[in-house]
């Protein structure tokens, strides 16, 4: 890993950070000769790096928000495509609260403890069929809300 700093703009000010990135990545970078297009490129890294440790630091306390896994997103993801991703999870954000606390949490167990069907059946003492029927349900529920 290298340690690269840059400069960025913030309500009006410049602001000095640094990011660490891979020694690849780093070479790719210094052949690149618009500086503004490495300093987009190094933001968005830091960006990223920031939203992992507080999702880390939060996750250590147990407060994560079920989303927050998803703003780790992939490394090789340009800064478009992350808006768009940005706009999607906010998207999905609101259209969770329709859900009441139970189907939340199964969804917490499926999607985010990694938790099989099996398991969470075995754990709830409901059969296969009830959950399978349950995720049916809390889909259906977040597809009329994500299209409203």
């Amino acid at each position: 890993m290298k340690r690269v700093s840059f400069r960025y703009e913030k309500d009006g000010e410049e602001k000095d950070a640094y990011v660490d990135i891979d020694e690849r990545t780093a070479a790719v970078l210094d052949e690149i000769e618009d500086e503004e297009i490495v300093n987009m490129y190094l933001k968005d890294e830091y960006i990223l790096s920031r939203k992992e440790k507080e999702y880390q630091k939060n996750k250590e306390k147990g407060i994560f928000d079920e989303f927050d896994s998803y703003i780790l997103i992939d490394d090789d993801i340009d800064s478009c495509d992350r808006y768009i991703k940005d706009e999607m999870i906010e998207k999905l954000r609101k259209s969770y609260t329709v859900l009441s606390r139970n189907q939340k949490d199964l969804i917490s167990k499926i999607y985010y403890e990694g938790k099989s069907i099996n398991e969470v059946a075995k754990e709830t003492g409901v059969s296969k069929s009830t959950i399978k029927a349950k995720l049916r349900h809390i889909y259906e529920k977040l597809r009329k809300e994500l299209i409203k």
